[in-house]
């Protein structure tokens, strides 16, 4: 369970380097998502015309 950071326990760099591996992982999952998204759209883009195509 999370819990508030204790700054005076000696272990601020333990805490930093926690934040800073959450900020990554929240960062690549930001990316991934936003490439899927990108593939989406390209996707429902080529479908769209390969329907045009057939009308």
């Amino acid at each position: 369970m999370w819990k508030e950071p204790d700054w005076d326990d000696g272990n601020y760099m333990e805490w930093a380097d926690q934040e800073r591996l959450v900020r990554q992982d929240l960062e690549e999952i930001d990316r991934d998502l936003r490439r899927r998204k990108a593939e989406n759209y390209r996707m429902t883009e080529f479908k769209e015309e390969e329907h045009e195509q057939y009308l």
